[in-house]
């Protein structure tokens, strides 16, 4: 039973690592690009490609967090 519990806040920690992750990596990128927005007059691009960049950053933390890598 101990175990059992172990294990479900172990997968909990997990998910909620690879949550936080892709928030703070997406908010970065969306961050960075308003600020490159502003400095270059060139809205909305900068926001979208930082959001992007954001995103697959994030997706590529937690890949590399699945597969042991840090």
């Amino acid at each position: 039973m101990k175990q059992d519990r172990s294990d479900i806040w172990q997968a909990v920690s997990v998910a909620a690592t690879a949550g936080m992750t892709m928030v703070v990596c997406i908010a970065l990128g969306l961050f960075l690009g308003s600020r490159a927005d502003a400095w270059l007059g060139s809205s909305p691009w900068c926001l979208l490609i930082g959001g992007l960049w954001g995103g697959i950053t994030g997706l590529w933390s937690i890949i590399k967090q699945a597969a042991g890598r840090r």
